[in-house]
């Protein structure tokens, strides 16, 4: 058995474990979802004193983390990127594609091995005279013990406020894109997230709650700030939605990274961006609901 199969295997096993113990009855399935932009800063040090605040400071770390203006070409085989750097922090795999116009890009860190990925370089841009950066939407599949397939759909948007008409198509396009793929290969539960850049009762919006996906996403979101000055948000504009089915019951909100990190000698804003983080716990989790295991189709695509 080689061993990126033998790696998949004791993750798994090891997930299974985690959900069939003693424990799990007092403890039913959770499932933490958060996204972050990291203001294209390739700063080491300070990912490794936010993944040291989440261990502290966090009941329960984030299953997976939606990463934004994420820095690429860097000089390091096993973290290529700065999605990558905080993932190592964490123990979690990682994978991301940069964008077409510079070395920025998006991410998906996860706690479980990727089953799948892919991307899609939208096709609806802001134009290169109003310095538009190319945008990408990328998405990834997961086995989740006692649940079973789960797609994480990740988008960072074109930043001009007044652009509603690009981001409207560039949404479209994304709902489209994660549609198809759920006809293809169904997931039991579908987080759609990231940087809109669109605040949430602008028209372009109404699409992630509206008929153009078959999803359903529902829409748990707070009203808290969490862009603007460090320290100072003054809009909302990060959001994550999810598609259950009615499998999962929503376990609240959390902001983080408000507020400086120190590592003793220095202090600092993370981003210039606060984190979202969601909670869910699985509704029902008997055994008898166990889910079936990754379908024959998945390919463990896993950073080596």
């Amino acid at each position: 058995m080689c061993l990126i199969c033998c790696r998949v295997l004791i993750i798994t096993l090891g997930a299974i474990a985690l959900f069939t113990g003693p424990a799990f009855a007092a403890n039913p399935p959770s499932l933490n979802v958060m996204t972050i932009n990291m203001e294209h800063r390739d700063r080491p040090r300070e990912l490794r004193v936010a993944a040291e605040y989440m261990r502290n400071n966090l009941e329960q770390l984030p299953d997976f983390i939606l990463c934004q203006e994420v820095k690429f070409e860097r000089d390091d085989d096993l973290a290529p990127n700065t999605a990558a750097v905080l993932g190592r922090e964490l123990g979690y795999e990682c994978k991301g594609t940069k964008r077409k116009s510079d070395n920025e890009g998006v991410a998906i860190i996860s706690r479980f091995p990727f089953l799948f990925y892919d991307q899609l370089h939208l096709r609806a841009q802001t134009s290169p005279l109003l310095l538009g950066f190319n945008r990408v939407s990328v998405m990834g599949e997961f086995f989740v013990p006692r649940i079973g397939r789960v797609r994480v759909a990740n988008v960072h948007f074109t930043n001009w406020a007044f652009e509603h008409h690009i981001r409207d198509k560039q949404l479209a396009e994304t709902l489209k894109w994660v549609d198809l793929r759920q006809q293809k290969v169904p997931a039991v539960i579908t987080f759609f997230g990231g940087d809109f850049n669109a605040k949430r009762d602008w028209h372009e919006m109404k699409q992630v709650g509206g008929e153009l996906s078959a999803l359903n996403f529902e829409d748990y979101n707070g009203s808290d700030f969490t862009q603007g000055w460090p320290g100072n948000p003054k809009k909302r504009i990060d959001f994550i939605f999810v598609s259950a089915a009615n499998r999962l019951n929503f376990g609240g909100e959390q902001i983080l990274f408000k507020d400086k990190l120190t590592d003793g000698d220095a202090s600092f804003h993370l981003s210039d961006h606060c984190a979202v983080l969601h909670h869910y716990t699985l509704k029902n989790p008997a055994p008898t609901a166990v889910s079936q295991g990754p379908q024959p189709d998945a390919k463990p695509l896993l950073r080596r």
